[in-house]
């Protein structure tokens, strides 16, 4: 297993290939030494978004705004890592489900990595 570490406040957000636009999401320059981690994003009700890849991107729990906003760029799953303070996770799940996307929830502490059992 790849090993990656994620705060406990970390999602995750997937999208199909060919379904974001260059327009989208609005890039944020990222210094070089940076390269290493997601290019910088601004995205309504989503602090710390970032674009890992050209399928992949990072930020802080979506507010209901946020959640509308992913769904906008053509995001069609959501991973929760949140550790013990899971209380907007129902709800967030229900967003989700509205907009199509679906809701996976790997409760994470944000000290360590997910196990091979929580990966599967």
């Amino acid at each position: 297993m790849k090993q990656f570490l994620f705060s406990t406040s970390l999602a995750i957000f997937l999208t199909a290939p060919s379904q974001i636009s260059a327009h989208q999401a609005k890039s944020i320059p990222v210094p070089e030494k940076n390269s290493a981690s997601a290019e910088k994003i601004a995205l309504a009700g989503i602090r710390n978004a970032g674009k890992v890849s050209e399928h992949l991107f990072r930020g802080a729990q979506p507010d209901p705004d946020g959640v509308q906003s992913l769904q906008k760029l053509g995001i069609t799953t959501i991973i929760d890592l949140r550790g013990e303070d899971r209380r907007g996770s129902a709800e967030e799940k229900k967003q989700a489900e509205h907009f199509g996307m679906k809701f996976i929830l790997i409760p994470n502490d944000g000290w360590s990595n997910p196990t091979d059992a929580q990966m599967a």
